[in-house]
């Protein structure tokens, strides 16, 4: 209870400049931060294999291709409302590194988002969701509470000039003590989506052990129901202390997470099927985990990449 009275600051709103807002939030002043993002032009390439009609292409599935240009220029600028030093149960309305890390790593990812479904654990205040809804089909940003998915869908409205067409991004409560009951509110197609996405993303959400615990069972519940290929990437920032504890500099919460990840690599659980008779028939799904080289992800944002970022 002592350590949630304590306050933070991530450092993105020590190096950027925010503009405060006029209506704040619950509980804290409201500001504004512009981010500024770079993706390469999209355009449409055709290969030798597409058959045209009287000038009008078809696809591989033999449906038209319209003649228009899809083009996001170098320099687009994202707004986001947030807080600034928050108590450390509230930080989900800062900004974080770990948030723009993920950011680039979607953007890097971009080709293999298209038509997929997108679920973010832990999204504050939606960065990363609505970078992800510039690519993919679906992305749905849970969180816990009332004021932070508020002011999720206040950044998702103010920002979706940027969303691809077609695309939807929302905002659902998730608390990670209840996982499944909580899809259980949700309605049919929302579940589906929740079941069936391919992608689960979080960022920054380590920082104590027993929210840790908690997002590995979320994370293990929704990696065993629906579809069995699914990917997901956690971008985490290494906090180092010293601690009475070990009487060290260390890093606690960041330790505990390996753990978790080390207990996930490599389990093994039978996928359930109801088209599937015999039990030695059903597919064995395997859990990998691997750490993400961030020297790979080309830099889509302004920002200072701390060699304390990680994902995974």
């Amino acid at each position: 209870m002592e350590r949630e009275l304590q306050e933070a600051l991530s450092n993105v709103h020590i190096l950027n400049i925010a503009k405060k807002q006029e209506q704040n939030l619950k509980d804290y002043e409201a500001f504004e931060t512009t981010f500024e993002f770079v993706i390469p032009e999209l355009q449409i390439s055709l290969s030798n294999k597409d058959q045209s009609v009287d000038g009008v292409k078809r696809d591989s599935d033999g449906d038209f291709i319209l003649k228009r240009e899809r083009k996001l220029k170098r320099g687009n600028e994202i707004s986001i409302t947030h807080a600034q030093c928050t108590l450390i149960k509230d930080v989900g309305l800062q900004v974080w590194h770990s948030s723009l890390l993920l950011c680039e790593l979607l953007i890097d990812q971009r080709q293999k988002l298209k038509n997929e479904d997108i679920i973010e654990l832990g999204s504050g205040v939606g960065l990363a969701g609505i970078i992800g809804g510039i690519f993919a089909k679906t992305v749905i940003c849970t969180d816990k509470g009332e004021n932070i998915l508020k002011l999720c869908e206040k950044n998702i409205e103010n920002n979706k000039k940027f969303l691809k067409e077609g695309s939807t991004v929302l905002t659902k409560e998730i608390n990670w003590e209840e996982t499944l009951l909580e899809l259980l509110k949700w309605d049919t197609e929302e579940r589906r989506i929740a079941e069936e996405a391919k992608y689960i993303i979080a960022a920054d959400v380590v920082y104590n052990e027993d929210l840790t615990n908690a997002f590995f069972r979320t994370v293990f519940q929704l990696l065993t129901i629906g579809r069995w290929n699914k990917i997901l990437y956690i971008a985490i920032e290494k906090r180092i202390n010293f601690t009475l504890n070990n009487l060290a500099v260390c890093c606690e919460a960041y330790e505990h997470f390996k753990t978790c990840l080390e207990e996930l690599d490599g389990y093994e659980f039978i996928k359930e099927s109801n088209d599937v008779i015999h039990d030695n028939l059903l597919p064995r799904v395997k859990f990998n985990v691997n750490q993400v080289d961030i020297k790979e992800i080309e830099v889509y944002m302004d920002y200072e990449r701390s060699r304390f970022l990680v994902i995974c």
